[in-house]
């Protein structure tokens, strides 16, 4: 796969460098000495992907350009384009009554000519030549325009302003039709720590900037998954007894798909007993886990209805296993960065539990090491968040990390089917283990500028 963005560069950061990162793969590691910019660059990438002009202004650089991968043409902007907030009066007049596509014949009429008289005549010869088309207005705007003739002479004489307001909303437009990855910024975790600490900040509320430290938001993921497995397991055995309903008015059959799901899947169905068929005896239960095991069994006529049933049951299970691999992967991973204890998925009970070995008991999240709940809280949302495709900048990882933790952390990351594009900056040899192909010399990238 090709990595969507080539290159990003960032001119006269700290007000003397010029760095250029290409992006040959999708996954870049990049050594570095303390002092050399890159919190920098990857609170510059982070801002500037997420449209958070207020995050730019606060750091010193002076412009960025893009060249993305679906495109001819690199987009860049000056940092002096977003050192105010523009929206006049009029152009919010304007705005709301138009719809996007009118807002941008009228910015560019405005633009093109000097004026007003044309602006005007252009700009409602457009209206009457459109009147009977989709415009927002079509029955107002053949005696007049949907807007003020006054607030079109104000943008008229506010052209300049317009003019850096249009290009800063068409930068960042770009970027959002271009780039369709979340990105997902890991700053280094003590020094997250020690803000939030610092602010005495509520660590479950700080949104995607960060891995949040409280365990809350975890504890909700799982159980927002857990309740959504119940609920489809309840709305699959109401459309299964629906079928069978149905199967039973008009004769019953079973064919050899039915008989070959519940004879290669023998191993599954004392769990989707465990989870579908709460009812039933243990006696009951270990019947049916005997007779699938059986082959003759499941062929026998007179178990027709009860190997539909469990057919049918198996389908349903099927379409929760996305879920089920996704807990079940979560708890492995975290468990290789646990010390003396182990996370485990119980699919029957459908609940993910941490054990001390030491105790031979259940701990609660809130129980785990700072290093361990950064682990959590990092791969609950790469492995979790099922849908999520993201671009993660991680600043230093190595920080707060054993030395056999920076060893496989970028690996697991990068594992992850969420992780979409990867860029960590570090200065420890250990996380690139076995990731030399993706390493190189943040110094490497910084342009010489010209006199120097």
């Amino acid at each position: 796969m090709v990595p969507p963005i080539e290159y990003f560069f960032i001119g006269n950061m700290h007000g003397y460098k010029d760095v250029r990162l290409d992006f040959y793969d999708l996954y870049k590691i990049l050594l570095s000495e303390n002092g050399q910019g890159k919190t920098t660059i990857l609170k510059i990438i982070d801002a500037t992907l997420n449209g958070n002009i207020k995050k730019l202004r606060d750091v010193n650089f002076g412009s960025v350009e893009i060249k993305f991968a679906s495109s001819s043409e690199p987009i860049s902007i000056m940092k002096s384009d977003l050192d105010y907030d523009w929206e006049s009066k009029a152009y919010r007049h304007v705005s709301e009554r138009v719809s996007q596509e009118e807002l941008s014949v009228i910015i560019d009429i405005i633009m093109s000519e000097n004026s007003l008289n044309t602006i005007r005549n252009k700009i409602k010869n457009y209206y009457e030549v459109n009147s009977k088309s989709q415009l927002s207005h079509p029955d107002a705007i053949r005696s007049s325009l949907p807007f003020s003739m006054m607030a079109l002479r104000d943008l008229f004489e506010e052209k300049e302003s317009l003019f850096l307001g249009v290009k800063k909303m068409d930068f960042f437009q770009q970027i959002e039709e271009r780039f369709t990855l979340k990105t997902l910024y890991l700053p280094t975790y003590r020094r997250v720590e020690d803000l939030l600490s610092s602010l005495n900040v509520d660590k479950d509320k700080q949104g995607q900037d960060y891995i949040q430290f409280g365990l809350t938001d975890v504890e909700d993921k799982l159980e927002s998954i857990k309740k959504e497995i119940l609920t489809s397991s309840n709305d699959s055995m109401s459309r299964i007894n629906s079928e069978i309903l149905n199967r039973l008015v008009n004769g019953l059959t079973v064919n050899d798909d039915d008989r070959s799901i519940i004879i290669n899947n023998s191993n599954d169905i004392e769990l989707l007993l465990n989870r579908f068929g709460r009812s039933l005896t243990l006696s009951d239960k270990n019947k049916i886990i005997s007779l699938v095991k059986n082959e003759y069994e499941v062929g026998k006529k007179e178990n027709d209805t009860l190997i539909y049933f469990l057919s049918k049951m198996y389908n349903a299970f099927f379409e929760q296993q996305t879920k089920d691999k996704a807990l079940t992967r979560f708890a492995e991973v975290c468990s290789k960065y646990f010390k003396n204890k182990k996370m485990t998925y119980d699919a029957t009970s459908i609940s993910v539990v941490i054990t001390s070995l030491e105790r031979d008991e259940q701990i609660k999240f809130g129980e785990l090491s700072s290093g361990e709940k950064q682990i959590v809280s990092l791969f609950s949302t790469l492995i979790l968040e099922r849908d999520s495709r993201y671009f993660i900048l991680f600043d230093e990882p190595e920080l707060s990390l054993s030395v056999e933790w920076q060893k496989t952390l970028i690996k697991d990351v990068m594992e992850c089917e969420s992780c979409s594009m990867l860029l960590a900056m570090t200065h420890s040899p250990f996380i690139f283990s076995g990731l030399t192909k993706y390493t190189s010399d943040l110094q490497s990238y910084f342009l010489e500028k010209e006199g120097e």
